[in-house]
């Protein structure tokens, strides 16, 4: 972190960002990194975590450990609703979907004369806000007025199912502590073995769960997490749905016994679809039977690294591009790419392999 002396804590700015955070900020003193429910071992856990930081012993985490929290395999995830609104009831359905679409996990409503000990209830609070992993009985998460996105759905039931943020990972990016409001330095803790498993999958700036980059400032015209490489400014934070690599973390952590046996290769971090075992499920912008395929330049040469300019694009500027160019460029293609929605231009890159 950049240190700055003792600030006061302050309200933040009028300024929706798109995430759960803009959504929560009358409930921050109640909740967790802005949006998440605390049990007392989970909070526990944290205090231990903290003092594992300050010993300097890290690991690249993410998924809460523990069977404990762990829905069963296999079996629907039985949910309810509190509330009779359809309309919320279908936007509550397309987040699950998005869940439902790219993984083996199915959610089924427990209504009628069915009853399921451990649950989901889905309740109109006065934020968006979830527990980590299944907690036992009838857990909460609250899909509020202001929250009426499929994307923030898909990121409250992400914590149900295990995730904590993206960005509590060890290995994050840089935290720019001068403007972070005063009281709510704690948000920015990292995760430690204690608590999560990274499933052992790179960090994910793409991710449906990692902040945005103004999470807790006192400035909207600041940001509090700066990415190592600029060009990624405005690819955290998106809630448009999970990424490759969210929905690649649940299959392996729910759904891996799908497809054993399995003859199916994939390549380029694609794996054996668990809705499908006879195909590959490949990162967005490969195909093929095993996601070797990239569309090809028309009067080229192959075997050789590109060049890449962007000259300009034409999108709805936000802090956190929703409509954007985005620009795969590393050897890894399971992550995201950088993505430019504002006034970039003369950007130029070499790609790191003969495929961009």
């Amino acid at each position: 972190m950049t240190k700055n002396s003792k600030k006061p804590l302050r309200p933040m700015p009028a300024l929706n960002d798109g995430t759960e955070l803009g959504r929560n900020r009358p409930l921050m003193d109640q909740l967790f990194e802005s949006d998440i429910l605390l049990t007392a071992r989970q909070a526990k856990a944290i205090v231990l975590a903290e003092a594992e930081r300050k010993g300097k012993r890290r690991k690249k985490r993410k998924v809460i450990t523990g069977s404990a929290y762990r829905w069963p395999k296999g079996q629907p995830i039985p949910y309810t609703f509190r509330e009779s609104d359809k309309d919320w009831h279908r936007l509550i359905q397309d987040g699950l979907s998005l869940w439902e679409e790219e993984t083996c996990l199915r959610f089924k409503e427990n209504r009628g004369s069915s009853f399921a000990k451990d649950k989901i209830e889905f309740i109109r609070g006065s934020g968006c806000y979830s527990s980590v992993g299944r907690t036992g009985g009838s857990q909460k998460i609250s899909i509020g007025h202001g929250c009426d996105d499929k994307g923030i759905v898909s990121h409250e039931v992400g914590h149900a199912l295990g995730f904590w943020h993206e960005q509590s990972r060890p290995d994050r990016h840089n935290i720019f502590e001068r403007y972070i409001m005063g009281g709510t330095e704690g948000n920015f803790a990292k995760r430690s073995d204690l608590e999560a498993d990274g499933m052992g999958l790179p960090y994910d700036l793409g991710s449906v769960m990692h902040y945005g980059p103004n999470a807790f400032t006192i400035d909207w015209d600041q940001i509090t997490i700066i990415t190592k490489d600029s060009k990624y400014q405005r690819s955290i934070g998106q809630r448009l749905g999970p990424s490759f690599i969210d929905v690649k973390q649940i299959n392996r952590l729910y759904c891996h016994h799908m497809c054993q046996g399995t003859s199916v290769i994939c390549l380029n971090g694609g794996y054996a679809d668990t809705n499908n075992c006879d195909r590959c499920k490949c990162p967005p912008g490969l195909g093929g039977p095993n996601c070797a395929s990239v569309e090809p330049s028309e009067g080229t040469e192959g075997n050789h690294r590109i060049r890449f300019i962007l000259d300009s694009v034409s999108y709805s500027c936000s802090t956190t591009c929703q409509g954007f160019v985005e620009i795969k460029h590393n050897s890894d293609f399971q992550q995201i790419g950088f993505r430019a929605c504002c006034d970039e231009h003369g950007i130029e890159v070499i790609s790191e392999q003969a495929e961009i």
